[in-house]
């Protein structure tokens, strides 16, 4: 393969600006690297349209590839202002892509780091908003499952038109009935915003992205991430405790129930999905904090995604009867937790491997001893066997 080849200049991430893909969309420029894909600017040439072209950074292997498509596929089933659209995807020789909509602006990550905590009067709206994007995944029938302070694009900054908007569904469930691309004993994510069912039992319902969701509006409010431990397991560790980082000044203000029922431990006392956060953010009475959020809109709504929480059929809402180690009550599968590609400039998801979900510290150090010793005992059963066998060889005749 020679230098020139497209295939290895987009594995070190050298794709020429000005590449045509299928002769319908041009690179133009860098929006940002991670490190599973490079998002380009670029144009579709017969609309004169500008767009953005996710194109793979490393790897071409086909499950890879198919999950890179199921992303695609995945985010083109949600049309709602909040959720960057797909339009197009493809793949030209064996570079795929993936074309959406172009956005200018910073995560909120970025913008917490360089700013700090948000204020109440600016991000409530912005994070009722994006919940209602959040809802209409959900009743699409999706779960997000990684949702973070990268994940959710603040464009529009200093104009009537900011928003907070959602991107990279490369982890995300689907409900059944889909193709199922899942690792057995594998679970994937972000240590610091996994959700205690999912460490522990795999669980996957919109229950889990409500979780995240409040991780994330008690980061943006005080600058400050809820889960505060450095390793990836003291952060699960943290989740599965429910030690979260909540300030008693936020916890028992107008926002502390609303904040307390989202992070719940029990997946079954949170608000069922997004949208039913919202209509519960909205509801609230936050003159204390001068600010006023509008009612969500109901039947006969410009907005056809949006929908009362009384509107949703309650069969549409997935609540567990979480057994142990039991997530197949659920609806939602749980995608690969290995090479998935993302959209986000930097490399923030960790992946985590365990072999059996932990139910607190201590039963997970008790049972990584018991097993220990129970691999102890087999080898040295093994040991006496295969002495008794060449002691009884020796002796037969």
């Amino acid at each position: 393969m020679s230098s020139s080849d497209p295939s290895l200049r987009v594995a070190r991430g050298e794709l020429p600006i000005g590449t045509v893909f299928d002769g319908r969309f041009r690179s133009t420029g860098v929006l940002g690297r991670g490190g599973f894909s490079i998002v380009y600017e670029g144009v579709q040439l017969q609309l004169d349209r500008r767009v953005a072209i996710k194109v793979m950074a490393q790897g071409l292997e086909h499950e890879v590839i198919k999950r890179f498509f199921r992303e695609a596929k995945t985010a083109a089933r949600i049309q709602h202002p909040n959720v960057v659209r797909i339009f197009d995807y493809g793949i030209m020789g064996k570079i795929p892509y993936i074309v959406m909509e172009p956005f200018e602006g910073h995560d909120l990550e970025e913008e917490l780091a360089v700013n700090g905590a948000m204020e109440a009067a600016r991000f409530l709206p912005l994070f009722s908003e994006c919940l209602g994007g959040l809802g209409a995944a959900h009743r699409q029938g999706i779960v997000h499952k990684d949702l973070k302070p990268c994940n959710l694009v603040l464009t529009g900054s200093g104009t009537r038109r900011e928003a907070l908007r959602i991107i990279d569904f490369g982890t995300a469930s689907l409900s059944e009935g889909q193709e199922r691309l899942t690792r057995t004993g594998a679970i994937c994510g972000t240590a610091m915003y996994m959700s205690p069912e999912y460490v522990q039992h795999r669980a996957v319902t919109p229950a889990l992205d409500v979780y995240q969701m409040g991780l994330i509006l008690v980061e943006g409010l005080t600058g400050r991430p809820a889960i505060t431990a450095e390793s990836p397991y003291d952060c699960l560790m943290q989740h599965i405790s429910g030690d979260l980082a909540v300030p008693a000044a936020l916890r028992d203000g107008p926002l502390g129930p609303l904040i307390a029922r989202c992070v719940a431990l029990d997946p079954r006392d949170r608000f069922a999905d997004a949208g039913e956060a919202r209509v519960a953010l909205q509801e609230l009475d936050l003159s204390a904090l001068n600010i006023s959020l509008p009612r969500v809109r109901t039947s006969g709504s410009l907005d056809p995604v949006e929908r009362d929480a009384d509107d949703v059929d309650p069969d549409e809402r997935t609540r567990l009867d979480l057994g142990p180690y039991d997530s197949q009550v659920t609806r939602f599968e749980v995608l690969p937790a290995a090479t998935i590609p993302f959209a986000t400039p930097q490399e923030h998801t960790r992946v985590v491997e365990v072999s059996e979900p932990p139910s607190s510290a201590a039963a997970t150090a008790v049972g990584l001893g018991l097993g220990t010793l129970t691999l102890a005992i087999l080898a040295g059963l093994v040991v006496l066997a295969v002495l008794a066998w060449s002691v009884w060889m020796m002796q037969s005749p």
